[in-house]
């Protein structure tokens, strides 16, 4: 058995964090909950990987959807989002326990054929940007995918 130790494990570690931005993406999941976590994604895998990685994560077997921030609502302050969550009567579109709507997020579809590079691209290298780094630089580039797993913690 070969000798290791703390700046072993400590040197792969950075080297792993200098590599990363060349090779995955770094999502921030949220549920509607407010509840959020990272999931790193290789650049080649696909949507329905994804897909599949949140579900494995969160233990959930029955995604109910994945989502991104629609463009057109960004601006939109809590206030006006819950004036028109109060204004409309179909609650289908809400979850109970969060008070942006579903119909102002754009889902994610499943996808095999679209990598994650080509979704990041599509998404960020043009108008509309509708995936924009969450966190300020230097700190990596991380974008929020809100996920739906069917559970309200209020109700």
């Amino acid at each position: 058995m070969e000798d290791t130790n703390s700046n072993d494990f400590n040197k792969k570690m950075n080297e792993f964090n200098a590599e990363l931005p060349g090779r995955m993406y770094i999502f921030e999941i949220t549920k509607f909950c407010g509840y959020s976590t990272f999931i790193y994604m290789y650049k080649d895998e696909t949507i329905t990987d994804l897909y599949t990685r949140v579900s494995h994560h969160f233990c959930c077997k029955n995604i109910k959807g994945l989502y991104i921030d629609n463009h057109l609502y960004k601006n939109i302050d809590d206030t006006q989002k819950n004036l028109n969550d109060n204004n409309n009567d179909d609650h289908r579109h809400y979850c109970c326990c969060h008070s942006k709507k579903k119909s102002l997020c754009i889902p994610i579809p499943v996808s095999s054929l679209t990598t994650i590079k080509e979704f990041v691209f599509y998404n960020t290298a043009k108008e509309p940007r509708n995936l924009e780094p969450i966190y300020p630089l230097p700190t990596p580039v991380v974008y929020r995918i809100y996920l739906d797993d069917g559970h309200c913690h209020v109700c």
